[in-house]
């Protein structure tokens, strides 16, 4: 837990949190309603130990005030050297209001970013998320640039095999690179560590080999 005036961020992965991690939750379903699928693995996150095989992952709630102000979920892929943002909300309340001198938006990606590179070491690539067109000025004020690959995310994330046909949407990948040699190296690392081992799409599929390269 981080404690800076009135503001804490807290961790809520493989911490057992039941009131704060409620919170979450509910920030989540009004941010993204369309990803009520996501907040059984949400739970089952703060059940089990953030730091597995794979990957370290991350929760982290953003309260003011004693008022839940934001969230971030990000994981840490051991294999890739690679961080994905995969959820990043403000409440509208707090959305453009600056707390501690920071926005809670810029303070959480912050955040996350830190811990990656904890994670990962001096090995760390960057971190990357998935972007709709009309969020890229927002990542942009946070130091992630568009990664130069043609990139698609699954209907339904990694619950694809529930709604087959797989099938997938245009998104943007964007990241803040860290160590690697390139922006589309960093693109490629990404995509593999969303498209593969993320939500488990079988790699020959023709949308994900553009992808990955």
């Amino acid at each position: 837990m981080q404690v800076r005036n009135n503001l804490q961020v807290i961790e809520l992965a493989g911490v057992n949190d039941a009131s704060h991690l409620e919170e979450l939750l509910e920030l989540h379903a009004q941010a993204f309603p369309e990803h009520s699928h996501v907040l059984a693995e949400l739970r089952e996150n703060a059940r089990i130990p953030r730091k597995r095989e794979k990957c370290v992952v991350h929760q982290l709630l953003c309260v003011v005030d004693e008022i839940p102000a934001g969230f971030v979920v990000v994981h840490s892929n051991r294999e890739r050297k690679v961080g994905l943002i995969h959820f990043l909300a403000v409440h509208p309340e707090f959305q453009g209001r600056l707390v501690a001198g920071t926005k809670v938006s810029t303070l959480l990606v912050e955040h996350a970013v830190e811990l990656v590179a904890l994670d990962l070491g001096a090995s760390c690539a960057g971190v990357v998320a998935e972007s709709e067109p009309a969020l890229l000025p927002c990542w942009a004020l946070w130091g992630f640039s568009p990664l130069p690959i043609t990139y698609s995310e699954p209907f339904h994330g990694m619950h694809w095999r529930d709604h087959e046909p797989l099938e997938f949407f245009d998104m943007t990948l964007v990241g803040y690179n860290m160590s690697a040699h390139s922006l589309i190296e960093l693109g490629r690392k990404g995509a593999s560590a969303f498209l593969l081992d993320h939500y488990d799409v079988p790699p020959d599929h023709a949308v994900v080999q553009l992808a990955i390269g």
